[in-house]
C-alpha cells in the first residue's frame, strides 16, 4: 500500500494481492515465504506505474521568422515519474535533449505546419501542433531606365520580366545585373 508498513498474509498461497490499488511512481515489493520448519525466504521486486501522459509546460505558440533566420523555441516538458524525449514530424526541424526547436536547414519561405510530440519513458505519448511561417524579406533592385534611375522592391524568390529593345538601330546597349554588388550576369 506505498507506506512500507503494511503486511498481508497469504495463508497457503491460495490468495493474491491484486487489490492493491499502486499509484503512479516506482514501487519496491518484497515477499517473504516461511514453512512450518522455521524455514524463510524472500525476493523484492521494483517497479514503476506511470499512467499520465507528458505536458507541455504552456500551450505551444506559433512562431514567424524572415527567410534565412534561425529558429529557436523552447518546448518546457515535464513529466510525473520519467521524461524520455521530444520528436517532431518534420526532418528539416530537430528538438534538442533540452527541448529546444531549431531549424537544422535554411527554411525557404512558406508555412510549416509541426506536430511536436513529447514520450516519457514507460510509453505515455502527448502531442501538439504549431507552425512557423518563414516570410520573405524585402530588397531593392536598382534600375536605370532612359538616363532615370528607378528603385524596385523585390521579395526573396521574385523574378523580374524585363523586356528591352532599342530605339535607335547604331545604339549599343548593355544589361548588367548585380546581386549584393556581385555582377551574376552582363
Amino acid at each position: 500500500n506505498d507506506t512500507m508498513i503494511k503486511n498481508t498474509t497469504l495463508t497457503n498461497c491460495s490468495t493474491n494481492i491484486t487489490s492493491v490499488v499502486w499509484v503512479d511512481g516506482q514501487h519496491n515489493v518484497t515477499v517473504w515465504v516461511n514453512d512450518s520448519s522455521g524455514n524463510e525466504n524472500s525476493s523484492s521486486v521494483v517497479f514503476t506505474v506511470d499512467t499520465t501522459p507528458p505536458y507541455f509546460d504552456f500551450e505551444l505558440t506559433n512562431q514567424t521568422l524572415n527567410y534565412s533566420d534561425a529558429l529557436s523555441y523552447d518546448l518546457n516538458a515535464s513529466d510525473g515519474v520519467e521524461f524520455d524525449s521530444y520528436d517532431v514530424n518534420d526532418s528539416r526541424f530537430v528538438i534538442n535533449s533540452s527541448g529546444n526547436l531549431e531549424n537544422n536547414t535554411v527554411l525557404g519561405v512558406a508555412l510549416y505546419w509541426l506536430n511536436v510530440s513529447i514520450n516519457d519513458s514507460l510509453g505515455n505519448i502527448n502531442s501538439s501542433l504549431m507552425w512557423v511561417n518563414v516570410t520573405p524579406v524585402l530588397s531593392s533592385v536598382n534600375l536605370t531606365l532612359n538616363n532615370t534611375l528607378s528603385n524596385i522592391s523585390l521579395t526573396v524568390g521574385a523574378s523580374i520580366d524585363l523586356n528591352c529593345s532599342l530605339i535607335s538601330g547604331d545604339a549599343v546597349g548593355r544589361l548588367v545585373m548585380y546581386n549584393n554588388g556581385t555582377v551574376i550576369n552582363n
